[in-house]
Protein backbone atom coordinates (compact mmCIF):
# COMPACT_ATOMS: atom_id res chain seq x y z
CA UNK A 1 0.00 0.00 0.00
CA UNK A 2 1.29 3.67 -1.22
CA UNK A 3 -0.53 6.59 0.38
CA UNK A 4 -0.56 9.85 -1.72
CA UNK A 5 -1.17 13.02 -0.30
CA UNK A 6 -2.91 14.74 -2.91
CA UNK A 7 -6.06 14.58 -5.01
CA UNK A 8 -4.53 15.03 -8.28
CA UNK A 9 -3.74 11.52 -9.22
CA UNK A 10 -6.08 9.40 -11.09
CA UNK A 11 -5.84 6.19 -13.05
CA UNK A 12 -5.09 7.12 -17.17
CA UNK A 13 -8.64 5.09 -18.02
CA UNK A 14 -10.40 7.80 -16.46
CA UNK A 15 -8.66 10.95 -18.15
CA UNK A 16 -9.08 8.80 -21.17
CA UNK A 17 -12.34 7.93 -21.15
CA UNK A 18 -13.34 11.46 -20.18
CA UNK A 19 -11.41 13.10 -22.98
CA UNK A 20 -8.39 14.93 -21.08
CA UNK A 21 -5.73 13.19 -22.58
CA UNK A 22 -6.92 13.77 -25.96
CA UNK A 23 -8.23 17.48 -25.40
CA UNK A 24 -6.33 19.38 -22.09
CA UNK A 25 -4.39 21.53 -23.88
CA UNK A 26 -3.42 24.63 -24.19
CA UNK A 27 -1.97 26.57 -27.37
CA UNK A 28 1.55 28.06 -26.85
CA UNK A 29 3.40 30.40 -29.20
CA UNK A 30 7.34 30.70 -28.79
CA UNK A 31 9.74 33.68 -29.28
CA UNK A 32 11.50 32.49 -32.75
CA UNK A 33 14.46 34.14 -30.96
CA UNK A 34 14.75 33.54 -27.76
CA UNK A 35 12.33 30.58 -26.75
CA UNK A 36 10.20 31.91 -24.59
CA UNK A 37 7.13 30.38 -24.61
CA UNK A 38 3.62 31.96 -24.07
CA UNK A 39 -0.11 30.84 -24.05
CA UNK A 40 -1.86 31.87 -27.24
CA UNK A 41 -4.97 33.10 -26.04
CA UNK A 42 -3.52 34.93 -23.10
CA UNK A 43 -0.88 37.08 -25.15
CA UNK A 44 -4.05 38.11 -27.20
CA UNK A 45 -5.73 38.68 -23.84
CA UNK A 46 -2.92 40.64 -22.58
CA UNK A 47 -2.19 42.56 -25.81
CA UNK A 48 -5.70 43.63 -26.54
CA UNK A 49 -5.97 45.36 -22.84
CA UNK A 50 -2.69 47.61 -23.61
CA UNK A 51 -3.42 48.83 -27.05
CA UNK A 52 -6.97 49.88 -25.57
CA UNK A 53 -5.24 51.28 -22.35
CA UNK A 54 -2.74 53.13 -24.90
CA UNK A 55 -4.68 54.37 -27.64
CA UNK A 56 -7.10 56.82 -25.54
CA UNK A 57 -9.32 58.13 -28.77
CA UNK A 58 -10.36 54.80 -30.02
CA UNK A 59 -13.67 54.59 -31.89
CA UNK A 60 -16.39 52.28 -29.85
CA UNK A 61 -16.44 49.88 -32.60
CA UNK A 62 -12.75 49.46 -32.73
CA UNK A 63 -12.79 48.66 -28.55
CA UNK A 64 -16.11 46.68 -29.09
CA UNK A 65 -14.24 43.95 -31.43
CA UNK A 66 -11.19 44.14 -30.11
CA UNK A 67 -12.95 43.46 -26.20
CA UNK A 68 -15.06 40.58 -28.61
CA UNK A 69 -11.81 39.09 -30.03
CA UNK A 70 -10.22 39.04 -26.04
CA UNK A 71 -13.00 37.88 -24.54
CA UNK A 72 -13.27 34.52 -27.19
CA UNK A 73 -9.46 34.32 -27.36
CA UNK A 74 -9.95 30.98 -24.93
CA UNK A 75 -12.19 29.55 -27.02
CA UNK A 76 -10.04 30.04 -30.26
CA UNK A 77 -8.90 27.22 -32.40
CA UNK A 78 -5.22 27.28 -33.78
CA UNK A 79 -6.08 28.66 -37.15
CA UNK A 80 -8.11 31.44 -35.69
CA UNK A 81 -5.21 32.30 -33.13
CA UNK A 82 -2.70 32.21 -35.38
CA UNK A 83 -5.12 34.42 -37.59
CA UNK A 84 -5.74 37.52 -34.98
CA UNK A 85 -1.99 37.43 -33.97
CA UNK A 86 -0.93 38.08 -37.30
CA UNK A 87 -4.16 40.40 -37.73
CA UNK A 88 -3.06 42.56 -34.89
CA UNK A 89 0.26 42.26 -35.49
CA UNK A 90 1.50 40.75 -31.77
CA UNK A 91 4.95 40.16 -31.08
CA UNK A 92 7.00 38.77 -28.28
CA UNK A 93 6.37 40.99 -25.11
CA UNK A 94 9.51 40.64 -23.72
CA UNK A 95 11.54 41.23 -27.12
CA UNK A 96 9.73 42.34 -29.42
CA UNK A 97 10.41 39.41 -31.53
CA UNK A 98 8.37 37.25 -34.01
CA UNK A 99 6.41 34.37 -32.42
CA UNK A 100 5.55 31.07 -33.90
CA UNK A 101 2.40 29.55 -35.13
CA UNK A 102 0.26 28.20 -32.15
CA UNK A 103 0.80 24.77 -31.48
CA UNK A 104 -1.00 22.42 -28.46
CA UNK A 105 0.81 21.32 -25.27
CA UNK A 106 -0.79 18.70 -23.51
CA UNK A 107 -0.93 20.22 -20.00
CA UNK A 108 -1.71 16.03 -18.78
CA UNK A 109 1.87 14.98 -17.11
CA UNK A 110 2.38 11.29 -16.80
CA UNK A 111 3.17 9.87 -12.72
CA UNK A 112 5.00 6.90 -12.15
CA UNK A 113 4.40 5.33 -8.73
CA UNK A 114 7.11 2.64 -7.35
CA UNK A 115 9.73 1.31 -8.86
CA UNK A 116 8.27 -0.33 -12.01
CA UNK A 117 6.39 2.88 -12.83
CA UNK A 118 2.50 1.42 -12.02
Amino acid sequence: MLEVGCSNLTLDQVLETSGHVEKFADFMVKDLKSGQCHRADKLIEEHIEKVIAKKKDMKQEEKDKLNRIANDAGAMGKDQLNAVIKELNIKSPETGNDLSEAIPFNLMFETQIGPTGT
